[in-house]
Parts: structure tokens; sequence; C-alpha cells
């Protein structure tokens, strides 16, 4: 839910292209959401996350795709 995407290319050094954000209501959920992302992108981009944190305990989960957070 409340899904925000932040477009970061004009910003001067910024860490990657686009930040997306968005919120689950349980640990299950927030796990779910990260697990789908890291499916997804595999699937329809072979692509793999350069890092990701945050799947230990499913409070907060960061997957970095370097161009997208």
């Amino acid at each position: 839910t409340d899904i925000v995407v932040l477009d970061l290319r004009k910003i001067e050094h910024a860490v990657c292209s686009y930040f997306v954000i968005c919120e689950g209501n349980s640990n299950t959920q927030v796990d779910a959401i990260g697990q789908s992302i890291y499916d997804y992108v595999r699937e329809k981009l072979n692509d793999k996350p350069y890092k990701s944190e945050g799947f230990e305990n499913s409070e907060w989960i960061l997957v970095d795709y370097i161009d997208v957070v």
C-alpha cells in the first residue's frame, strides 16, 4: 500500500535513478512484497539485486538494483 516512486534522475550524485517505497501491514506481508519483487525482476529481466537487506526479520526490506532501489 501507499506506493511512492521518487524520480531522482535530476539530482546530481543521487545514489540511484528511482527510489520506490511501499508498505505492508505485517512482517509476513513485507516479506512477501520483497520476495515478489525479487522473483518478478529475476523472471522478467533476468536480473538479481546488487544488494538486499532486511529479509531476516522483515520489519523493513531494501532491494537494490543499482538504478532502482
